[in-house]
């Protein structure tokens, strides 16, 4: 790399890990807080808002969404299948197996990947983005929920957990006002459509710092106790081996546009979601596994994104 690519990467990376580092702090600091108050407002709050201002202000492509949905679910479909061959190699039990899936599939791909990726390439990845964070929380709201929980659940109550994700809610208005402002000017126009737009705008801008500091204070509270053996295998595969098969996939699909490929093995290659430590801690799995997992691949993951985004920024 030359010095002027060295320097654009520090301007990517080291903004974000100097934000991470100020919840770090403040979370250290403040250790009676209840960190769960900041993750949900991301959630409840940040979230549906920012992904609405998307959609609502995007340039859709229909054909690109459902080939974006398809390459979605064949490549989680790959890695669970993988995970179950290991599984039956090593002879793991069910528990580790379930540990392995929440781990390895589902990725911190708002809080930290839009941030990075918003920086990196701008709004119209970010909308990709946007639709693979869509897509995730779906996963999470059900194979999640299945995997992570030590009875079936109800397909009455999984789709009843789907609805109550903000997140969808602000897909479907951001849908709704895109599509009535080109069908119906006088409605997508409106008083209450434009300071509901002037409203997502500014909770837009505030979104990402956000993301960064709660990931901070949320890795403040983690373990650093860890098993070596399952840190290596857990970060090899998160940051390493995952992206490379989607990347691998990805380009020799044929006629993909540049920038779906991009969003797709940035995503792939995110650390560890915190949601999966929430999931084991009210479910009883392995809490300390699940959290050595989230606070070591997130550690890690500028070195391995740094080269994941020069590859995709330079060579392809």
């Amino acid at each position: 790399m030359n010095m002027e690519i060295l320097r654009g990467f520090a301007l990517l990376f080291f903004p974000v890990i100097l934000v991470i580092a100020v919840g770090y702090w403040f979370g250290k600091s403040f250790k009676k807080l209840d960190v769960t108050i900041a993750s949900k407002m991301t959630i409840y709050v940040f979230s549906p808002f920012m992904v609405y201002h998307l959609f609502k202000t995007g340039n859709l492509n229909w054909g690109e969404i459902s080939q974006f949905a398809l390459i979605f679910i064949i490549i989680q479909s790959f890695f669970i299948l993988y995970l179950f061959i290991i599984k039956l190699i090593n002879r793991q039990s069910i528990d580790l197996w379930k540990n392995n899936v929440l781990s390895l599939l589902f990725s911190n791909c708002g809080g930290y990947g839009l941030p990075v990726i918003a920086l990196a390439f701008g709004d119209q990845h970010l909308l990709i983005a946007a639709q693979y964070v869509v897509m995730f929380n779906l996963m999470l709201s059900t194979l999640g929920i299945i995997v992570a929980s030590p009875q079936s659940v109800s397909f009455k109550s999984t789709i009843q957990k789907i609805f109550r994700l903000p997140i969808i809610w602000g897909v479907l208005f951001g849908l709704l006002a895109h599509y009535a402002s080109i069908q119906f000017p006088a409605v997508g126009n409106s008083l209450i459509i434009g300071i509901l737009d002037k409203m997502s705008e500014n909770l837009y801008h505030a979104t990402f710092p956000i993301f960064l500091v709660v990931i901070g204070m949320e890795l403040s509270r983690t373990s650093f106790q860890y098993n070596l053996k399952d840190i290596v295998f857990l970060v090899s595969h998160k940051l390493v081996l995952f992206p490379l098969f989607t990347l691998v996939l990805m380009l020799l699909w044929p006629s993909l546009p540049t920038p779906l490929i991009q969003v797709m093995v940035l995503e792939t290659a995110m650390p560890t979601a915190f949601n999966v430590m929430l999931f084991a801690k009210e479910f009883d799995g392995d809490m300390h596994r699940t959290s050595s997992s989230v606070f070591w691949t997130t550690l890690l993951s500028p070195v391995t994104l740094s080269v994941f985004l020069w590859f995709l920024q330079y060579k392809i």
